[in-house]
């Protein structure tokens, strides 16, 4: 008993312990909380996601959880959103966004199904614009890269230096890539 009460201890005073965050449905608000304090000032790695009973029914568990992340999303050097069918999910999602995110360097977005509105993701991406210190943008479906690209490309001061898509790309795929490969460092397909 002494020596767990010792290594709770040494746990909860190393920040470095509580720097990788997972919001799911099966999270506790509390969990969440708890890291969140324990983890002090450092940067974060977050992966939420919003495909879970959590978004839907009650939907205080949702509020709770966003407004928990809102006070330390400026923390947040790489973030995985995996993104569900509703346009209310969406909308979280894009609550979730809206504040700056000066330490950002990576952002992956998962597509949980294949019913996501199509001009979904580029909604998703409207914060896009203010954060210039993205290095690294993953994308997991093909209509992400032709909708999430599109938006890209008129972005002037955005440079990404490492793209990677998880999908089988076509020709017409690779053709979008290659007339915005003016933004590209390094391409990972």
């Amino acid at each position: 008993m002494h020596v767990c009460r010792s290594w709770r201890t040494i746990v909860q005073q190393s920040p470095e312990f509580w720097t990788n965050i997972q919001a799911r449905s099966c999270t506790s608000i509390a969990y969440i909380k708890g890291a969140l304090e324990y983890s002090a000032t450092r940067l974060l790695t977050l992966r939420v996601d919003i495909t879970g009973p959590l978004y839907g029914d009650p939907p205080h568990d949702a509020d709770a959880l966003l407004t928990l992340l809102r006070g330390h999303m400026h923390r947040v050097k790489y973030i995985t959103v995996i993104v569900g069918l509703t346009s209310a999910t969406e909308e979280n999602t894009r609550q979730l966004l809206l504040k700056r995110l000066p330490a950002l360097r990576t952002f992956y977005l998962v597509r949980a199904g294949k019913t996501m509105p199509r001009h979904s993701a580029p909604r998703l991406f409207t914060w896009a614009g203010g954060h210039t210190t993205i290095s690294s943008l993953r994308l997991h479906h093909t209509s992400l890269i032709w909708t999430t690209m599109s938006r890209f490309a008129s972005l002037t001061v955005l440079v990404i230096r490492d793209l990677a898509v998880e999908f089988s790309p076509t020709w017409a795929d690779y053709r979008l890539l290659f007339q915005t490969a003016g933004l590209l460092k390094k391409l990972c397909i």
